[in-house]
């Protein structure tokens, strides 16, 4: 999938950003590695 729009590509990165974070956040919760 091509991104030609910048502004389209800001927002995936921060949804990329948000999903890492939140399964990061949830590892964490539980105790789990999040390596």
């Amino acid at each position: 999938m091509a991104v030609t729009d910048p502004v389209d590509a800001r927002l995936l990165a921060a949804l990329a950003d948000l999903g890492k974070a939140a399964v990061h956040e949830l590892a964490a919760r539980v105790g789990m590695d999040p390596r």
